[in-house]
C-alpha cells in the first residue's frame, strides 16, 4: 500500500570524499591510519574512442597534479601513480580534481588503491 522504504541514494561517484571514504573505511580495518606516505594508483578508461582526448593530454594532467602516467593493462586505460599519504583532505582534493579533469577530457576515473602501511613497534 505504501512504500515505507527509502530509494537507495546513488553510489558516491569515484573520485568524490564519499568514495574515498569507503576504501579508507577498509584500510582501516586493516590497522592502516592512512598516515604514512605510500605507493598510489589511479585507474582512468576512455568513455568512448570517439570522445576521449589524446593520451598526450594526460600527461598534462598528471604533471600538473603531481603524478607520472602510463598505460594501462587493459581496455585503452591509463594507470597514475604517486606516493602520498590517503588520510587528508588534501588526498580527498586531488581525487577530486583529478576526476574532474579525466572526465572532461572523455574519460571515467575508476578509482584508486594503495599498499597497506601498519606500524610495527
Amino acid at each position: 500500500m505504501f512504500n515505507l522504504m527509502k530509494p537507495k541514494a546513488p553510489p558516491p561517484s569515484a573520485g568524490s570524499p564519499e568514495f574515498n571514504l569507503s576504501i579508507k573505511y577498509q584500510i582501516n580495518a586493516m590497522g592502516d591510519d592512512g598516515t604514512a606516505s605510500r605507493h598510489v594508483v589511479h585507474y582512468c578508461y576512455p568513455e568512448d574512442d570517439i570522445t576521449a582526448a589524446k593520451p598526450e593530454i594526460l600527461q598534462d594532467i598528471a604533471l600538473s597534479l603531481g603524478l607520472s602516467v602510463k598505460p594501462a593493462a587493459t581496455a585503452g586505460g591509463f594507470v597514475f601513480e604517486h606516493r602520498s599519504e590517503v588520510a587528508t583532505s588534501m588526498f580527498d582534493q586531488l581525487t577530486t580534481k583529478l576526476a574532474e579533469q579525466l572526465r572532461d577530457c572523455g574519460y571515467d576515473y575508476d578509482g584508486w588503491e594503495c599498499a597497506v602501511v601498519t606500524q610495527s613497534f
